[in-house]
Parts: C-alpha cells; sequence; structure tokens
C-alpha cells in the first residue's frame, strides 16, 4: 500500500491525477486524500446539456471517471481515493468496511447505508462512487465535513438531500486537519510508505488535465467514455 500525497486543490487536475495513478500505479494499492476548491463534479455518464445553473462565479464545473450521480466538493470536504488490484469480485464492501471501522475509532457514529453512502443515523455523510478496468478497480468518496450546506442547494442537478457534516457528530470536536490525520492513523497501518509524484510524472497529470479534463468535450458532452 502507497499512500500519495497531493496538496492541489485544482479540481481539473485532481480528476486528472485520480485517473493517472489508476492506469499506471499497477504494483501497489493506493490510497490518496485531497480536497478541491468550489467544484460541481458529474458522473461520468451523465447528460448535463442544457444545465446552465451547473455554471456559477466560483465554481468549476468537472467530469469524473466514475460513474453515480453530481456531487458537491468544496474546501469544507474530504475525498479519498483507493485503488486496489482486482482478483475475484472486489465490491464496495472491501473499501467502505474499513473506512467506516476508521470513522467509528475516532468517534463518528458512521454505518453503512444503502449500496454505497456512509451515515450517521439517516443522514448521508459521505456517498461513493467505483470504476473497473485492467484489473484494477477505484473506488472514491467524499465526506462531508464542514461543507457550506446553502452550497447543496445551490443547483438542482446537485442530490444532497439528506446530507449533513460529520463535525457535528464527533464526540470531540475537531478540525478538518485534525480529523484527516486521526482517519488516517485509523485506517492505514503507520509504515504506509507517503510519496509524491515525480516531476515528469506531474507533467503528464497536468497533460491530461489539460487535454481531457478542462475539455468542454469532457465536460459538457453528452457522456464520458
Amino acid at each position: 500500500m502507497l499512500m500519495i500525497l497531493n496538496d492541489s486543490h485544482d479540481p481539473f487536475y485532481n480528476q486528472a491525477l485520480e485517473e493517472y495513478v489508476f492506469r499506471n500505479f499497477r504494483d501497489d494499492d493506493v490510497f490518496m486524500l485531497w480536497q478541491s476548491a468550489p467544484a460541481v463534479v458529474v458522473g461520468c455518464y451523465q447528460n448535463i446539456n442544457g444545465t446552465a445553473r451547473l455554471e456559477r462565479p466560483g465554481v468549476s464545473v468537472t467530469r469524473r471517471m466514475t460513474g453515480g450521480g453530481t456531487v458537491y466538493h468544496d474546501l469544507g470536504n474530504l475525498n479519498y481515493t483507493w485503488i486496489t488490484k482486482q482478483s475475484g469480485k472486489v465490491g464496495y464492501d472491501y473499501f467502505l468496511e474499513p473506512v467506516i471501522k476508521a470513522l467509528n475509532k475516532i468517534g463518528v457514529p458512521a454505518r453503512r447505508n444503502r449500496a454505497c453512502d456512509i451515515a450517521v443515523g439517516d443522514q448521508k455523510i459521505a456517498g461513493s462512487a467505483r470504476k473497473e478496468a485492467g484489473g484494477r478497480v477505484l473506488c472514491h468518496g467524499t465526506f462531508f465535513f464542514e461543507t457550506d450546506p446553502r452550497a447543496f442547494e445551490q443547483s438542482e442537478k446537485t442530490a444532497l438531500r439528506g446530507v449533513t457534516n460529520i463535525r457535528g457528530h464527533l464526540r470531540e470536536d475537531m478540525s478538518l486537519e485534525r480529523f484527516r490525520e486521526r482517519f488516517l492513523k485509523a485506517l492505514l497501518p503507520a509504515a504506509t510508505p507517503r510519496v509524491r509524484l515525480r516531476p515528469e510524472e506531474d507533467a503528464e497529470v497536468r497533460k491530461l488535465r489539460d487535454m481531457k479534463y478542462k475539455s468542454r468535450e469532457w465536460i459538457w458532452g453528452e457522456t464520458g467514455e
């Protein structure tokens, strides 16, 4: 297992990084935690033509490589990406069970809800989506930690009804940065290497960002790949 460090808040770069790591880091399982500046992130297969309300000042629109519905990212939430080799069927349980155990360990009364959501009570604190290709499986999700609740209602395409922030359900209040570190400590072995991309790898991610993830064809086409 490797943890790849990513300090970027660029939503287009972050989507490109996921794809680059998924396609190119094939020898190890990989885990990443990352944040994006305000962005509406649509599923790979969604048709958003004619949805002008998605475009708002200060909020990017980007499309991810997995399916599912539209979600909202900002610096009040924390996104995780988990990539593993596919040997037989790898379902959501493989990824969500250790995540939920780690959340419970740090005082979040989280539970599995529906196929791929994590909830506190009946309120969602994280959604997830996955992709399989080339003998690899990617599962990623968004923790709503202290996201501005007004942002949940600004887009008719952003399905965030019944969402709650994790911070309001902690036994012990903590900052997002403190939550991040405690979650990692509870989830990953202490000896897990933390690595950064080499300059030439980062250049490839930026190229993928500019050519694909920032292109209107990818974002506003009828569907993604």
